[in-house]
């Protein structure tokens, strides 16, 4: 898969999320990957992102779906 297409896979994942499970998934990326300040929407609104900051945010994704409470279910 393209860099491209997983961005915007994470992208799409993260705006269809709810109020409150957005703001932890955008808390446990911005802890991951050391963001400061508006970086995190400075690069969501850009997409410029590197190899390891996608790798570390697609690990993040996935450990947050499969989390024990079960509260997001991806079909």
């Amino acid at each position: 898969m393209t860099k491209k297409k997983r961005i915007i896979r994470f992208i799409t994942y993260y705006r269809m999320l709810r109020v409150k499970p957005r703001g932890e998934l955008r808390k446990l990326i911005s802890d991951t990957c050391e963001y400061k300040g508006g970086t995190f929407d400075y690069k969501m609104n850009n997409q410029n992102y590197s190899e390891l900051e996608i790798n570390a945010i697609e690990k993040v994704i996935e450990d947050y779906k499969n989390k024990e409470d079960g509260k997001i279910k991806v079909l």
